[in-house]
């Protein structure tokens, strides 16, 4: 089975948490591209990565196999029901702050 190559993208705007991905499956070869950073990351089954999925560009490339890919992420009106402020370092303003020069460069 050959999969689609998922094209670069944004996440979920609504998602301004940190995506966790967990990777599983048989399959060999794959490479996260993180295109707003500029670097790629072996994606083999079992790995697991965390990025801000909404305000980084990311995509994998095509594979032989199977490739699962489970994603987490957390809103935030969940963390505003139980009372919890994410740290500083989550915050959407705080990285589109540090990211700008970065983003302005791909428009």
């Amino acid at each position: 089975m050959t999969h689609i190559c998922f094209l670069p993208h944004l996440s979920n705007r609504h998602a301004s948490s940190a995506h966790i991905l967990a990777s599983a499956g048989d399959y060999k070869d794959c490479v996260m591209h993180i295109l707003s950073l500029s670097i790629d990351v072996m994606y083999s089954p079992g790995t697991v990565v965390a990025f801000l999925g909404c305000l980084l560009l990311h995509g994998v490339n095509s594979v032989e196999g199977n490739r699962y890919c489970l994603t987490y992420y957390m809103r935030d009106n969940i963390h505003n029901f139980v009372g919890v402020v994410r740290c500083d370092w989550m915050r959407m303003e705080n990285v589109e702050q540090l990211l700008l020069p970065t983003m302005n460069e791909d428009l």
